[in-house]
């Protein structure tokens, strides 16, 4: 079985040179300003926009909200990069000649376009949280298409007119009408993933593995005997609350804060040791390490979410203890499953040092999150692969290698036109070592091809706290992403 194994980490913040490709999420690569967006008449919100290559970038997640006041069922496939839309009408013909992009658009189940370019990058108005950015250009186009008149736009307002939708069937992805997610349904959602993901599909080093409680009668009227194994559960290792000894409030609403708590005690990371809680992202703000691994990608984290928002942050999480997605290219793309940092702080008794190693350990998720992967030859459990990963320069703090056990790996500098073989001391290609490859002005991505036998993959800096994963593949050739810190 062939096997990957990808590490990230860095030794100092303060001496890094980073490519601003291998940072394109993070929100200080853009200027942004504010813009408004008005719907029949009336201002529905006040999004932050940038502009990236002459064109203007607005936030999918704002132009969601407002098909959903028009009555479109919208949602957003974080595995697939896939923007689903049902409309009470006929699916449009559109053709915007994309190109080179990630992002596909389908309408009442069907693809009208793909290869849509599209940015993650912090939105400024929220807390912290990554979203999807796509060309103003190509939102309008969609929804002309669908009757929305939106050529309006002055560079910083937006106007549009649409006529509201009544929609009977769902988009392929789901349900995703505007009913507000519940307590119960989040438990039992929780549940399914706790046990049935997040124990099968993480960490060797996974500590919030919890065993099932013994069985007991239901005490509380409002939850169905069916529903009560998975309640017991969560209630059972702390995960989540009852409102009474009677009713465990089955119908109150769900926030994003509160699955993004469990989630995190679910990793085994406690709620009230301010030592551990440093050595995480988001020194104790559910939020805000969740917001870190990704997993409240195009979720809004004030206010209740509805069904269809609470199912896009389940997958989000599914996505992260997979381990990986791939899109509609064919190409795989890391994710980042998370664990408790404290295990392997430097330090980890005390908080010294602890800020500087979590943001380290945040900035090499972004760089990892550059790393793809795809199958340019082989078979089955054995593909051969072409990896893409950052452009490191030789006297970079990070740097990144590949092995492939006794045979070279090559090398591209140029975009895959012309490739160079290097296996000395049998490391292959390392950006931090010349006879291996490094140089001091490399290009922003470096091409890798590997020829389909025993291979790993390191990006790191002196060792120091990371991300790592170990990459096979199955007889069906499809990956398993075991990750390792």
């Amino acid at each position: 079985m062939k096997k990957s194994f990808v590490t990230l980490s860095a030794a100092t913040l303060l001496t890094m040179s980073m490519s601003p490709m291998a940072f394109a999420q993070t929100s200080s690569t853009y200027t942004f300003s504010q813009s408004h967006i008005i719907v029949n008449g009336q201002t529905v919100s006040n999004p932050d926009k940038f502009a990236s290559g002459g064109t203007t970038f607005v936030p999918i997640w704002y132009v969601m909200q407002v098909m959903t006041k028009l009555g479109y069922q919208t949602t957003w496939d974080y595995g697939t990069r896939t923007w689903n839309v049902a409309t009470s009408g006929q699916v449009p013909s559109l053709s915007i000649n994309a190109g080179g992009g990630q992002t596909t658009i389908s309408v009442n189940g069907t693809t009208v376009e793909s290869n849509v370019p599209t940015i993650a990058a912090i939105d400024p108005t929220s807390d912290g949280n990554m979203t999807r950015y796509m060309p103003i250009w190509y939102v309008q186009q969609l929804l002309n298409a669908m009757g929305m008149t939106t050529d309006t736009w002055d560079g910083t307002t937006w106007t549009m007119v649409g006529t509201p939708q009544t929609i009977s069937s769902p988009p392929a992805s789901g349900s995703s009408d505007a009913t507000m997610a519940t307590k119960l349904e989040a438990a039992v959602d929780f549940y399914n993933f706790d046990v049935n993901v997040a124990q099968k599909d993480t960490p060797s080093n996974y500590s919030g593995e919890y065993t099932i409680p013994n069985a007991t009668t239901d005490p509380y009227s409002d939850v169905p005997q069916s529903d009560w194994a998975a309640v017991h559960y969560d209630l059972y290792h702390g995960l989540i609350t009852a409102d009474s000894s009677t009713l465990f409030g089955s119908s109150d609403p769900v926030t994003a804060d509160t699955m993004d708590a469990e989630f995190m005690w679910s990793m085994g990371i406690p709620k009230n040791s301010p030592v551990e809680l440093a050595w995480n992202p988001g020194d104790g703000n559910a939020v805000a390490w969740a917001n870190a691994y990704f997993l409240n990608q195009n979720v809004p984290t004030t206010g209740d979410l509805t069904q269809s928002e609470l199912q896009q942050q389940e997958q989000n999480f599914v996505t992260a203890e997979q381990g990986w997605y791939q899109t509609s290219d064919g190409v795989y793309h890391l994710a980042f499953a998370p664990y408790n940092q404290f295990m392997y702080g430097s330090t980890p008794n005390t908080t010294a040092g602890a800020a500087t190693d979590v943001s380290l350990y945040e900035q090499s998720m972004q760089y990892t999150s550059e790393i793809t992967f795809q199958k340019i030859g082989g078979s089955g459990s054995d593909p051969s692969l072409l990896w893409k990963v950052p452009g490191f320069s030789i006297d970079n703090t990070f740097s990144v290698m590949l092995s492939d056990g006794n045979n070279p790996v090559m090398v591209s500098m140029n975009d895959g036109q012309s490739y160079t073989a290097f296996n000395h001391l049998d490391n292959g290609y390392s950006s931090s070592y010349a006879p291996n490859g490094g140089i001091t002005n490399p290009p922003s991505t470096v091409y890798l091809k590997d020829d389909g036998t025993s291979n790993s993959l390191t990006v790191d800096a002196n060792n120091a706290n990371g991300y790592g994963s170990s990459i096979s593949f199955t007889a069906s050739g499809t990956p398993i992403v075991q990750q390792d810190y």
